[in-house]
């Protein structure tokens, strides 16, 4: 009895070893990620012994086929991410290594050009004057535009490249504002002619050292013309109204020069356009010669004319606001009146007040029967006089705020000084 009893007990044995090394097996599978179904609980031990060998082979195969990222790696950038998807990578993720691999081809080509000082090698001189350097500007842009067009082709996906300044920020900043309220189909279109423009007319400045002769004028004439003309066939009159009213020289010259006056919008597109008009037609980097008198005497005219056509489009009331909004005195006074949070006709009330003190002042300096003392009283019970009223006017705060500015803008009466005879 005893030897059939351990038979019995040792076929027990492997079978729960068995067992359990299926479970281990079945475990690390999944651990490994290779799929399979759950272990099945053997029978008898040839079934368990048969299965065992069988399960170990299939995991011993899929261990054994390691996965190498070379066989995904290619070249050929649309081989590559075919590659990536096949193996279920992520978009998002495929989208980053795309970036990177083209950055990274693509960057030995951008340093050759040597721009920027994290170009150059250590023992390598930097020369400051490179950074302006238009022609390679150029290319720097051509190469990041180039860089653009084929991510966007292989990816589907607008990616932004950090490109070289051609202005200064704060310009580059006006145009992305402006371009925020165009139709977003339009802005990469108008942002590349913008952005020509301004590189063609720095190579120009460039070739020339900054001195135009009458054919480098007509030149700057053309590339100007052929920006108008872009715009024009891309944009709606109003796009480009917009446009110029919010990136030009001339726009921005306003805005500062008239802020103060506080225009409607109707009002500033209405100023704006002359202004515009005049400033296009009287621009001295179109072939017209500074030192010309007859285009001197012209340009006086026009400027003349624009004030009528203002002054007409404005009423008298809103014109008189506009040229004082243009009196340094004024534009001082608005400024200490916005900062104290003092009511807006205070900056009018102030600006009275000076100016009557300004125009008794030089009465009394212009008058032949005053002595040098009686002369000298005057002018400090003015100035005592004028002091008080502005202090009531703006109060402490603010009539601190215009003491501080004085030396600046010489907003107060001067000292009073003997008169020699």
């Amino acid at each position: 009895m005893k030897p059939v009893i351990t038979n019995v007990r040792l076929a027990a044995i492997n079978l729960l070893l068995a067992t359990l090394a299926a479970m281990l097996l079945w475990k690390r599978q999944q651990s490994l990620g290779v799929e399979t179904a759950a272990p099945l609980v053997a029978t008898n031990t040839v079934t368990a012994v048969e299965g065992l060998k069988a399960r170990l082979a299939a995991g011993k195969d899929r261990y054994e086929a390691k996965f190498s990222y070379r066989t995904v790696l290619s070249p050929d950038y649309q081989i590559y991410i075919t590659n990536l998807r096949a193996i279920h990578c992520p978009e998002e993720t495929i989208q980053d290594i795309i970036i990177a691999a083209v950055n990274k081809d693509y960057a030995h080509r951008e340093a050759a050009l040597k721009l920027l000082p994290h170009f150059h090698h250590p023992w390598e001189g930097a020369d400051p004057r490179e950074a302006r350097d238009w022609d390679r500007v150029s290319k720097l842009r051509e190469l990041r535009r180039e860089k653009q067009r084929l991510l966007k082709e292989l990816l589907g996906v607008n990616v932004v490249a950090e490109m070289p300044l051609i202005q200064s920020k704060q310009t580059h900043e006006r145009l992305e504002t402006a371009l925020n309220f165009l139709p977003e189909y339009k802005r990469e279109t108008v942002r590349d002619i913008q952005e020509r423009f301004w590189e063609q007319s720095q190579q120009l400045r460039q070739r020339t050292l900054g001195y135009l002769e009458a054919e480098d004028h007509a030149e700057y004439g053309r590339l100007r013309k052929e920006r108008q003309e872009a715009l024009a066939r891309l944009l709606t009159p109003q796009e480009f109204d917009d446009l110029e009213m919010r990136t030009s020289t001339t726009a921005s010259a306003l805005r500062n020069q008239i802020a103060a006056f506080n225009p409607s919008e109707k009002e500033f597109r209405e100023i704006f356009k002359l202004k515009s008009n005049y400033a296009e037609e009287f621009s001295t980097l179109d072939g017209a010669q500074p030192d010309d008198l007859n285009f001197a005497q012209k340009r006086a005219a026009a400027a003349q004319l624009v004030e009528e056509q203002i002054k007409s489009t404005l009423g008298p009331e809103r014109y008189a606001d506009y040229q004082r909004s243009q009196d340094g005195m004024y534009q001082n006074l608005a400024r200490v009146v916005r900062e104290a949070a003092l009511p807006q006709d205070a900056a009018l009330k102030g600006y009275e007040i000076q100016k009557a003190a300004m125009e008794e002042m030089q009465r009394t300096l212009q008058t032949p029967e005053l002595s040098n003392e009686q002369r000298q009283e005057a002018l400090n019970n003015l100035r005592q006089q004028t002091e008080a009223a502005l202090q009531q006017v703006l109060g402490q705060d603010g009539f601190k705020r215009i003491q501080r500015q004085v030396p600046v803008l010489n907003m107060r009466l001067p000292n009073p000084s003997p008169i020699r005879p």
